[in-house]
């Protein structure tokens, strides 16, 4: 059984209070109140402008040091490929948080507001525990979980941005606001990240050889394995996850609401429903889309 927990990250808030103040616009604070607040508080602190690329690593960086104002990395690590690489990208940007989190007296602020934090926190542990969302996803997937995934809300987020870290010590989700009912599509993929990473590994050459069909596919995906994982596990959310549920969800409109960026996703929608999770088989299940593909844009 797959634990899932949700908590307060210090860093990652102290992280996102950075780039919030530093590399954001002041119009993108109004997705969540303490966001605002933060901003609020925090421009008043002025400091030099910075030449450094803030990405998906220094995220990842942060998550593996212990809790500021230590920011030694943790001890029971295990240091994939992605996590060393984060920590020779992060070491170069560490001495600039710590001047952020000591000059703007960011402790300060934090414990005023942890309080609300953990709040949220409790919120979405409930909205888990509720509707069963651990329970459907063992259904669907079976066994292909870490054992632990921590899960963390970031109220600095942008709204329904949500990131994954697999961790040789478990999995952890970062997702942003909004922190009510609607949070279980965002939440629901990146839970599925973790299973369908491992199915994709073993049918990866029928995904690498139609890698030309990203060009004609229009995307805001960077890639063609970052589409075509989306469009498999918007599809099983929808076919599979939902439905196990206890709660109201109208799965038109969320086909509706997935097929702006997603033309297919009825179609695919529709055939994971006939065949029914393929007799058990998700793999079978991918090939069968990646073929469905095929026909579409080899007929345009």
């Amino acid at each position: 059984m797959v634990e899932v927990s949700v908590k307060p990250n210090k860093n990652l808030f102290l992280l996102y209070t950075f780039l919030n103040n530093f590399n954001s616009s002041e119009e993108n604070q109004d997705t969540h109140w303490l966001r605002r607040k933060t901003f609020d508080y925090f421009k008043k602190f002025k400091f030099e402008n910075l030449n450094i690329n803030f990405d998906f690593r220094t995220i990842l960086y942060m998550f593996v040091l212990n809790e500021a104002p230590d920011f030694s990395l943790k001890k029971d690590l295990v240091a994939n490929r992605e996590v060393r690489k984060a920590i020779e990208v992060g070491q170069i940007i560490l001495p600039i948080i710590k001047k952020f989190y000591n000059e703007t007296f960011f402790e300060n602020f934090y414990r005023k507001i942890l309080k609300y934090y953990k709040e949220e926190c409790i919120f979405i542990e409930g909205i888990i525990r509720r509707y069963k969302i651990v329970e459907a996803l063992l259904w669907v997937f079976d066994k292909n979980f870490p054992e632990h995934i921590e899960i963390v809300p970031i109220p600095l987020e942008n709204q329904y941005s949500s990131k994954s870290l697999d961790l040789k010590e478990g999995g952890c989700i970062i997702i942003g606001p909004t922190f009510d009912i609607n949070i279980i599509y965002p939440l629901i993929r990146k839970l599925c990240n973790f299973p369908v990473k491992k199915i994709f590994k073993s049918i990866s050459y029928e995904i690498d050889k139609r890698k030309e069909l990203f060009s004609k596919i229009s995307s805001k995906y960077k890639t063609w394995e970052e589409l075509f994982e989306e469009y498999f596990i918007r599809t099983i959310q929808l076919a599979y996850i939902l439905p196990l549920l206890e709660v109201n969800i109208d799965i038109e409109k969320q086909l509706q609401n997935e097929e702006k960026d997603m033309p297919l996703i009825r179609l695919f929608y529709k055939i994971a429903k006939n065949e029914e999770k393929i007799n058990g088989s998700l793999s079978y299940l991918a090939i069968k889309l990646l073929e469905e593909l095929d026909k579409f844009y080899k007929v345009i």
